[in-house]
């Protein structure tokens, strides 16, 4: 039951970051996941990715500070809009 509540929680949050912000710009925190879920397999299974899928998990990562780098040289504005409330549709 835990585990369904702070999953519940977590999704909750995710959309609203999704809903006052560009995807562009929350995409990348989701990505915190690769390095939990390497850590878990490592301790539950006791096993480690292989080569391959360190290279994908490089090029994922890059990719989503590249972006994150490319937002901040642009001068776009995070944060949330004028006028948006918890409540309120687009």
């Amino acid at each position: 039951m835990a585990l369904g509540g702070i999953s519940g929680i977590g999704f909750f949050a995710l959309s609203q970051a999704y809903r006052l912000a560009e995807a562009s710009v929350v995409t990348p925190f989701e990505y915190t996941y690769l390095p939990w879920s390497v850590f878990w397999a490592w301790m539950i299974f006791g096993s480690l990715p292989g080569f391959t899928t360190w290279i994908g998990l490089s090029m994922i990562v890059g990719a989503g500070l590249l972006i994150v780098f490319r937002e901040a040289v642009m001068g776009l504005r995070v944060g949330r809009r004028k006028g948006l409330g918890i409540l309120r549709q687009r």
